[in-house]
């Protein structure tokens, strides 16, 4: 009688981490492969990442730290002036040294395949820069986030750890692991010095999602200003005011976006006259400070000017 192999699960940290901030979405892309709608702010970081890749690959091919002719050529494909800005951020502060590279060449965008524990399946993923420091005996992985950042993780983050440990398995010589995330929208860098990274965070999740049969949404602001299925959310289509079906209920709608405009007009008097008198306040991820003459947003940050 011949015998079946069961296929081999597939893992990604975008995978588990859309799993993590709710699963109603990850059951509407990997079981029911819904079509979703990207919104905004994946956009705008698909793009971030896809410039960041070609720059790279620009310089590496032209043996230079830095290409500002290439980099110009590569920006003007973008109509977003937020990947623009980004972008030309990303230039002013990278210099690449490619000294560092691996001795197979392919450290950009490295893409890999390794075996989680206990038979779970293959955990897959891209690394956005891959480089080794021989005089150490150490690998550096780069990580690159197109948003912004404001205090330092208490620990290293899962996905970098991850990332650590699928590089680890590829370069089993490595004694360490520098890990770096990459804030491009307001240049931060944290790094961590990983001596024997484990999949833990991917192995506890990927457990999760095999238990998990109800897949109950989870919504937050960050999940749900990032996700790719609110046409198909129940939670969406139940409010008359984020769901209009007649119109009177785009005049409720109309309604409620004037009031929560007047409302934010309103607290950010407020905060313009505390920060004035008090200086810098920092709160729920944000901060936010005085510097004359208009209101600004970037990601997580809140300038009043």
């Amino acid at each position: 009688m011949t015998t079946l192999e069961r296929p081999t699960r597939h893992w990604s940290h975008s995978r588990l981490e859309l799993y993590a901030r709710c699963p109603l979405a990850y059951r509407f892309r990997y079981v029911d492969r819904a079509p979703g709608k990207p919104s905004a702010a994946a956009t705008r970081g698909k793009q971030v990442h896809e410039f960041a890749e070609a720059y790279a690959r620009a310089c590496h091919a032209a043996g230079r730290a830095t290409d500002y002719d290439a980099a110009r050529v590569l920006l003007a494909g973008y109509d977003d002036p937020d990947v623009r800005e980004i972008g030309a951020r990303f230039i002013e502060t990278t210099q690449f040294d490619w000294s560092l590279i691996v001795a197979d060449g392919n450290s950009i965008e490295r893409e890999f395949a390794v075996l989680l524990p206990d038979d779970l399946g293959l955990f897959r993923g891209r690394v956005d820069l891959v480089q080794w420091n021989e005089f150490e005996g150490a690998l550096v992985v780069t990580d690159y986030k197109s948003g912004w950042s404001w205090c330092r993780p208490d620990e290293c983050p899962p996905q970098l750890r991850c990332y650590a440990w699928a590089m680890k398995q590829v370069f089993p010589a490595a004694t360490s692991v520098q890990a770096i995330y990459r804030y491009l929208g307001n240049d931060r860098t944290y790094d961590w010095t990983l001596y024997d990274p484990q999949p833990d965070w991917a192995v506890a999740m990927a457990r999760r999602v095999i238990a998990d049969d109800a897949y109950e949404p989870t919504p937050s602001p960050h999940a749900c200003a990032w996700c790719d299925y609110g046409h198909l959310c129940p939670l969406v289509q139940e409010d008359p005011l984020t769901c209009p079906t007649c119109p009177e209920d785009a005049a409720r709608t109309l309604a409620q976006v004037t009031a929560t405009e007047a409302r934010a007009d309103e607290l950010r008097a407020c905060l313009r006259r505390w920060t004035h008198e008090h200086g810098e306040v920092v709160g729920a991820g944000k901060r936010a400070w005085e510097a004359p003459p208009v209101w600004h947003l970037r990601g997580d940050e809140y300038q009043l000017r």
